[in-house]
């Protein structure tokens, strides 16, 4: 059971102060909040394009612009993760989730009004791109707060609520659209993104679940009688003395208290944007070794191409002659895929015998290959079966993404690490994004766009070659060594 201990001193003896992790309780209460926010949140960037699929062709919207209002977007989420670690340090992560919920449905209803791409940039990218942000960084942050040995499982619980979405949203949207048209649908799911404020009151304060325990230490030598009596006499006489003059602030001059209220206010703003920029400037100087500039190109390389062939799908199929609602079909079923694979690798995962390096890889490799079967396949059912695999090739590498960052770079640098990773995949949504649709633009075909997102997705593979050996490789190589040397 995880342990926090910290030394308080007070008037007349040392203790130290220490609480273990419920490990449940309302635990289990914070892991639906958590839930609610990944099934809801997430399942707006796969469905993308069928979303907005009306006014993009209206506004007359090329894949490069598309891509750019897309992939802005993801840069946003990305960015926004450090600041909402920072304002959350000040605010609490209820009222960070609280924010993020009203910013999401906020952006959603606006974007139903979409009329210009500068105006579609505003609301969906910035907007959506700030709540989403905050929201992801709510649903992960909060369970390791109350778990320990039960970790694994809420995370997947967590991972599970992403797939889950994915599954339902695509036919869900659609049938909004057919039955109420892009711009009641759009709001009907804003609406529904405001359900999120029901997780985010579930995110209560870790520390009232605390299970505290207090062990005395020994006690400090007592000061004589005369020193004690002097020492209290000068403590209250101060006491009085700040006590009075504030009474008397309060009283003569109120514009003094609003200042001074005004100047905390202005304080804490200061301290949580000078606490992002250490995060960020923690995070760029995590990349000085090999293994961690592999691991964030990896996972860049990974998430943006995954995520791009997703927008590509509905108008893709929609050139070759199918339905918007056979696109919103394949995302549903990639889904499937995904959700089937984490449950079956989440009971197995933590075995001697499993190997996450060769899953994650493994993954990428089925991913590759399917992109390759959809994009040549005639069929709509040998697309769907070509999205089913997919799907569990994205169950296989993006699940085990975080557990193969800790077994490189070990958990004191797993914050720094994970940050330099974010703001890499951030950057290559504006570079990837809308190169892949310059491609399509300057093709004419979503052939090759889709033939470059299949070697993109197996490139991580031949880089995992290159990659150094594990931190626990080496440290247990190092301990060999020195017991060699020792002998």
């Amino acid at each position: 059971m995880s342990k926090s201990q910290t030394q308080e001193k007070s008037t007349d003896k040392e203790v130290v102060r220490s609480h273990d992790l419920p490990d449940g309780g309302w635990g289990w209460f914070v892991l639906l909040g958590s839930f609610i926010f990944t099934l809801l949140i997430p399942a707006i960037g796969p469905c993308f394009g069928i979303l907005f699929y009306d006014p993009l062709l209206e506004m007359g919207a090329n894949s490069t612009l598309t891509a750019w209002i897309f992939n802005l977007n993801n840069l946003i989420i990305n960015f926004s993760m450090p600041l909402s670690g920072s304002l959350a340090k000040e605010f609490g992560w209820r009222t960070i989730a609280f924010a993020s919920a009203i910013i999401t449905t906020l952006s959603l209803v606006l974007s139903a009004f979409v009329s210009t791409p500068g105006y579609f940039i505003f609301c969906f990218s910035i907007l959506n791109g700030l709540g989403s942000g905050m929201a992801f960084t709510c649903a992960f942050m909060m369970p390791p707060q109350y778990f320990d040995k039960h970790l694994g499982k809420a995370q997947s619980t967590i991972c599970m609520g992403i797939s889950v979405g994915q599954l339902i949203a695509p036919p869900f949207i659609r049938y909004l659209q057919i039955e109420y048209g892009f711009r009641c649908a759009t709001i009907i799911i804003g609406g529904i993104m405001l359900h999120c404020c029901v997780g985010a009151s579930l995110f209560q304060p870790a520390e009232r679940h605390w299970i505290n325990k207090v062990t005395p230490l020994l006690p400090k030598p007592q000061p004589p009688p005369s020193v004690a009596r002097r020492k209290a006499s000068l403590f209250m006489s101060t006491e009085v003395m700040s006590g009075a003059g504030s009474l008397v602030t309060g009283i003569n001059d109120p514009r003094d208290a609003q200042e001074e209220t005004k100047s905390c206010n202005n304080n804490r703003l200061c301290s949580v944007m000078i606490e992002v920029g250490r995060n960020m400037i923690r995070s760029v100087t995590a990349l000085k070794t090999p293994k961690v500039v592999i691991l964030c190109l990896c996972g860049t390389i990974t998430i943006n191409s995954l995520i791009n062939f997703y927008v590509f799908i509905p108008f893709a199929l929609e050139s070759a002659g199918y339905s918007l609602s056979d696109g919103a079909t394949c995302i549903s079923v990639g889904g499937l895929g995904a959700l089937v694979t984490r449950i079956i690798m989440a009971p197995i995962s933590d075995r001697p015998w499993f190997n996450q390096r060769l899953v994650y890889s493994t993954g990428n490799v089925v991913m590759s290959l399917s992109v390759l079967g959809f994009t040549f396949m005639g069929s709509i059912w040998l697309k769907y079966a070509m999205m089913i695999v997919f799907g569990v090739g994205l169950g296989m590498n993006t699940t085990f993404y975080l557990c193969i960052m800790v077994k490189y770079v070990g958990l004191d640098d797993l914050t720094e690490v994970n940050g330099a990773s974010g703001i890499c995949v951030g950057i290559g949504f504006i570079i990837l994004g809308p190169l892949l649709g310059m491609i399509r633009d300057a093709s004419g075909s979503y052939v090759l766009a889709l033939c470059i997102v299949s070697a993109l997705l197996f490139l991580p593979v031949l880089m995992f070659l290159l990659m150094p050996k594990p931190q626990e490789e080496e440290e247990e190589e190092e301990e060999q060594q020195g017991y060699k040397e020792n002998a």
